[in-house]
């Protein structure tokens, strides 16, 4: 994975998908709808990790972008703190 963040252009608007995630995907969470935290691009460029920022630092809501068909292919609750055992 790559760090996009600085040169990423959107190729589509997430917010509205992001707002129809129901809130038992965000487990008690609230997605930021202020901006993306970071952006990551896999080795193959075909799709972007956009990761939104929560309520709750260090967990974010990760919208997977496919490049190719430019459209949404999913989202991930990523909690780094739980994930990692860390406090």
């Amino acid at each position: 994975m790559q760090d996009v963040t600085e040169t990423a252009e959107p190729l589509l608007d997430i917010w509205p998908y992001v707002e129809a995630i129901s809130p038992a995907d965000l487990e008690g969470y609230e997605a930021q709808f202020e901006f993306v935290e970071h952006v990551y691009r896999d080795a193959s460029s075909r799709f972007d990790q956009v990761l939104v920022p929560t309520n709750k630092a260090e967990v974010f809501l990760v919208i997977v972008v496919d490049l190719k068909a430019v459209k949404v292919y999913g989202h991930h609750l990523l909690n780094l703190p739980e994930l990692y055992n860390i406090a």
